[in-house]
């Protein structure tokens, strides 16, 4: 029974294809049919970085021996020396990332730089590090299309360090996904 329910199925679908063909073959030569396809593109604004502070390692006094200074992305200090007791502004590097809402995006930075003073003397920032939103490299602006970005690093300071002002440069990259 099944058997002969799916021949004439089967005689039936031939019947509608050998149709199909009929009406095919009735097709005049040079006639054409035209459909329209769509083309679609969004133009994200693109991210902005901008500076907001510095990576800002306050005022030390050149030690007797070499050591470290380190700041964290959360603002946290620490140090192999002791820091001076008189007031000095410490703090991670702090940039305002701008675009679309909720948009992801991941930063590239730097891992170090050398900073200098103005006779050539220098030190090392090394293992400059970011905050995230997560454990995860992404990030997302929020609903207003901001985030704020904090670097930290480690200073290392030589034993009898010279004194001065030292600056440098470091670069970050917003890479949107």
């Amino acid at each position: 029974m099944i058997h002969q329910k799916l021949i004439q199925g089967l005689k039936g679908l031939s019947a509608v294809c050998t149709a199909c063909l009929a009406v095919a073959a009735h097709a005049a030569p040079g006639q054409t049919d035209f459909a329209q396809g769509k083309a679609q593109v969004e133009v994200a604004s693109p991210p902005q970085i901008l500076p907001v502070e510095d990576l800002r390692f306050g005022q030390i006094l050149a030690p007797p021996v070499a050591g470290t200074v380190t700041i964290t992305p959360a603002g946290s200090v620490t140090s192999s020396f002791a820091l001076p007791a008189w007031p000095s502004v410490r703090g991670p590097a702090q940039f305002l990332v701008l675009g679309d809402a909720n948009r992801r995006f991941i930063t590239s930075h730097s891992n170090s730089t050398v900073i200098s003073n103005a006779n050539g003397a220098s030190m090392t920032v090394s293992n400059l590090a970011f905050n995230r939103s997560s454990a995860s490299p992404i990030n997302r602006l929020d609903a207003n299309g901001f985030f704020i970005l904090y670097i930290g690093g480690t200073l290392n300071v030589q034993a009898n360090q010279q004194p001065g002002d030292y600056s440098g440069v470091f670069e970050v990259t917003v890479f949107y996904l």
